[in-house]
């Protein structure tokens, strides 16, 4: 097996999450998914829920489909299970651990531990923008001009 080097990868993966975060926003829905690797010792923040992931494959693939709407088929979609999955394939011992927030579907983390005490934390967030006001107001303090 080859061995992945996990902070170098992490590096790459929040690049491309950032990239799938880009393409699947729109001006009614802001989406935000990010990757954070912390060395043995350092503390992220989270805790991780009780949900252990047995198959990544599905989890990240459901993930893709049901969070993200994109098809896992997609281009897209199959590149990012596939670089998420890596961090098991290629490393011995990841466990992953999922957490939802207080509104499903609109947040959720994972976390990814080594017995070395290093992790990941995968994050992604949804959020509803307010429909734009179009509405011009001039301001009264201001005059006509």
């Amino acid at each position: 097996m080859t061995e992945l080097s996990v902070q170098q990868h992490v590096l790459f993966l929040s690049g491309y999450l950032d990239a799938v975060a880009r393409s699947v926003t729109t001006d009614a829905v802001l989406c935000n998914l990010s990757a954070t690797f912390s060395e043995p010792g350092d503390s992220l923040g989270h805790a991780h829920g009780d949900n252990m992931i047995d198959n990544w494959s599905i989890e990240f693939g459901s993930f893709v489909e049901s969070f993200l709407g994109i098809s896992q088929r997609s281009r897209i979609g199959f590149y990012l299970v596939d670089y998420i999955c890596w961090l098991s394939e290629f490393t011995a011992g990841a466990r992953c651990y999922k957490s939802v927030g207080d509104a499903p579907g609109q947040s959720v983390i994972y976390q990814v531990e080594w017995p070395d005490g290093s992790g990941v934390v995968i994050a992604a967030d949804r959020h509803h923008r307010p429909a734009p006001n179009n509405s011009f107001k001039p301001n009264p303090l201001r005059g006509s001009a």
